[in-house]
């Protein structure tokens, strides 16, 4: 394993537990580094999933759902919804796709 994929894996990792600490309530520049932050890292992880070797409907599945993850946290476009319970499901949903491109993308 080179050095770029330790670096992609750790930052996968710091991503899904950023966004489980977002659980908590905190400042609006916590939420706008966040947003930064998975947008990143789910734009680097379409382009793992597109550069791997996994079957093509594997790379097609992650890649579509990595570009929503990177729309929806998107810093530029921000997409308010406003009730604090919805963004918690997605900030659990999206640290559990994270995890599971670890274990897909190694």
């Amino acid at each position: 394993m080179g050095i770029q994929s330790i670096i992609f894996l750790i930052l996968r990792l710091i991503t899904a537990g950023l966004l489980l600490y977002a659980l908590k309530i905190h400042p609006y520049s916590f939420y706008i580094f966040l947003r930064w932050i998975v947008f990143i890292t789910s734009s680097v992880t379409v382009y793992g999933f597109i550069k791997s070797d996994k079957p093509l409907y594997i790379k097609l599945t992650a890649s579509i759902i990595f570009a929503g993850t990177a729309i929806l946290f998107n810093p530029l476009f921000v997409v308010h919804l406003n009730q604090h319970s919805l963004w918690s499901f997605i900030d659990i949903a999206a640290s559990i796709l994270f995890i599971i491109s670890v274990i897909l993308l190694r």
